[in-house]
């Protein structure tokens, strides 16, 4: 006959246990359908479907993605490669245009390579949004006459080299760190048009004010995943 203490110790022990097991339903991000996974659970989306990544806070102690050892290895605003600079704007459809293509061809990458479900659905939303604001600056540019870009510049051209070729152990950090880099000077070009007064600009100013919003939205959302922002993705 087992004893009363004996009884309650194993009806202790098997308490946790069965919460653990229990699955927290999926939730929906606000305003939108799409459902969003539990903690700890990964929820890959449909082919074709338009990619929602919430973000989500790391257990206590949690390394965030790909966080350098020195925070100056951290692309943070102001650090740009070099001055953004359009004065006309055959130079904007230029630049914006080539940037916009590196973003879709960037993120196929990452769709293949990328080793954490977060960066993948990342590269996904890459790939749709650019791919829908590349659209609307061609049909703007032929509409003035300017000739658009065909293919990214050398520079990122070697980039895309870089990041499908490079060790897949590094690939989400390196893929995100680029992120943050090619938005702040995305963002900076399309502020300049936003406020320029100069007459080539003007049919693409409301272009530019409306675009600001969702590229400031991904370069959020790369800082988040990369674990500059607030909250981070765990690894």
């Amino acid at each position: 006959m087992r004893s009363p203490l004996l009884a309650v110790s194993m009806a202790a022990l098997l308490i946790p246990a069965a919460a653990l097991a229990q699955t927290a339903p999926a939730q929906t991000m606000p305003g939108h359908s799409t459902p969003m996974p539990a903690p700890g659970h990964t929820m890959m989306p449909a082919p074709g479907t338009t990619v929602i990544i919430p973000p989500v806070e790391p257990p206590p102690g949690a390394p965030a993605l790909g966080l350098p050892n020195s925070a100056g290895d951290i692309p943070r605003p102001g650090m740009l490669s070099s001055p953004v600079t359009a004065s006309t704007a055959a130079e904007f459809v230029r630049d914006a245009g080539g940037g916009g293509l590196f973003e879709v061809e960037a993120g196929r990458v990452a769709e293949s390579r990328a080793q954490n479900d977060a960066v993948r659905a990342f590269g996904q939303r890459m790939q749709q949004d650019h791919t829908a604001v590349n659209r609307e600056l061609v049909a703007l540019a032929q509409a003035q006459g300017i000739g658009t870009a065909l293919m990214p510049d050398a520079s990122h051209q070697n980039q895309l080299q870089s990041l499908r070729t490079m060790p897949l152990s590094r690939f989400d950090h390196s893929y995100l760190a680029g992120q943050i880099k090619a938005h702040q000077e995305t963002i900076a070009l399309f502020e300049m048009v936003a406020a320029s007064s100069a007459p080539d600009m003007a049919p693409f100013k409301p272009f530019a004010e409306k675009t600001l919003p969702a590229l400031r939205e991904h370069l959020a959302m790369a800082q988040s995943l990369f674990g500059t922002g607030t909250p981070t993705a765990a690894r």
